[in-house]
């Protein structure tokens, strides 16, 4: 019985095996739990900007990607203005605010006429 990772099994069968079991094995690296730590804010903002609601229920990845880009259009913005780091997370956070204040009177109005 031959035993290999990979996804073939047709190639095992075509007898790479020796060739295939050196290639597959690929070596996995440890996560870093902290790779976006403190990013919260900007994820937040990204998904609400993007069209998401904090209601639940809508949303779309491509709204979210373009909340993404405008987040990083003002982040550019800010370093090329030499704009200080807190002051960068008080206009997203004032952006947040205004895009939860928005998504409301658009949840209570959908709700109202339906």
């Amino acid at each position: 019985m031959i035993t290999d990772l990979g996804s073939s099994a047709e190639m095992i069968r075509r007898g790479n095996v020796e060739g295939f079991s050196k290639g597959s094995y690929a070596e996995i690296g440890d996560g870093d739990p902290t790779t976006a730590v403190a990013l919260e804010l900007d994820i937040i903002a990204a998904v609400v900007i993007g069209g998401a609601s904090l209601a639940g229920g809508r949303g779309s990845a491509l709204g979210s990607i373009i909340g993404a880009l405008i987040i990083t259009l003002l982040y550019n913005g800010c370093v090329m203005l030499r704009v200080d780091d807190w002051v960068q997370k008080v206009l997203i956070g004032g952006i947040i605010v205004a895009a939860v204040w928005f998504d409301g009177i658009r949840y209570k109005g959908a709700n109202n006429y339906s």
